[in-house]
């Protein structure tokens, strides 16, 4: 399945002319809401979301769907909206059943493509890690996927809450500053505990996360402790270790929470 997933990547591509138009080989009416796209110049977006399509109707999406790597929540926001999940250190499993980055990407943008670009509806997004793990993805994987999808991904996601993050997240969403809009700020949730998620839907236990991430949470209010207790015997008792954030937060806030559950407008 994998190597026949991979040919439908590359075969279904759709196939640029002369003046950079993309045409959509498949035996069907081609989508006039992608060719929008493709005209617009969103042809990668086009591209991979096609290879998805196409995949997935030949059934060939086992290996990614299994990964899980995105998934839709069984959940949705506090305001009703879906709720779509980023494991990103799950794409580490990937390479031994050949799930490579491109193909988990297209798959988010199949898994996403009907609400927010077929309906124009807003979605939220949890952005999950445990720091124990490697996310695999770049600071160029952000800039070249921010650049691909349209610009209603942008606008329509109301809150992205990011999980467990880490200094070198919050400092890669830095680096990004200069692509992102003041209004993302305002979207923007760090949810150091998983119970903070409670900012974005009504009960965390129906987003339905791994018990791993459950025991990392306990796992860093066990440092928290130590490292209060540690500060505060060095420090007769001045109460520093509150100073110093627990569980590796070093109070980096960059910008960051807030606002995830504001109204329509801005990007």
């Amino acid at each position: 399945p994998g190597a026949k997933t991979r040919r439908v990547f590359s075969e279904m591509a759709p196939a640029s002319s002369a003046d950079g138009s993309v045409a959509l080989n498949l035996n069907e009416p081609a989508d006039p809401v992608l060719q929008g796209l493709a005209s617009a110049g969103h042809s990668e977006y086009v591209r991979l979301y096609t290879a998805a399509a196409t995949a997935r109707r030949e059934n060939t999406l086992a290996a990614v769907e299994a990964l899980g790597a995105v998934q839709r929540a069984p959940c949705v926001d506090r305001a009703g909206r879906p709720v779509f999940l980023f494991y990103p250190s799950r794409l580490a499993a990937g390479g031994a059943s050949g799930v490579t980055l491109e193909r988990v990407t297209a798959h988010a943008l199949l898994l996403m493509h009907e609400h927010v670009i077929a309906r124009g509806g807003e979605y939220a997004v949890v952005w999950v890690t445990n720091n124990l793990e490697p996310d695999e993805l770049g600071w160029r994987w952000f800039v070249s996927t921010y650049r691909m999808v349209p610009h209603a991904y942008h606008k329509q996601m109301r809150s992205l809450a990011v999980v467990h993050p880490a200094v070198s997240t919050r400092l890669t969403l830095l680096a990004l500053s200069y692509l992102l809009r003041a209004s993302f700020w305002d979207k923007l949730v760090y949810a150091d505990r998983v119970e903070f998620l409670d900012e974005v839907v009504e009960s965390v236990a129906e987003l339905d996360l791994p018990a791993g991430l459950l025991e990392y949470d306990r796992f860093l209010d066990r440092e928290m402790a130590a490292t209060t207790a540690q500060a505060e015997g060095h420090a007769g008792g001045f109460g520093l270790g509150a100073a110093l954030g627990g569980g590796g937060g070093l109070g980096l806030g960059f910008g960051g929470g807030g606002g995830a559950m504001g109204g329509p407008g801005g990007d």
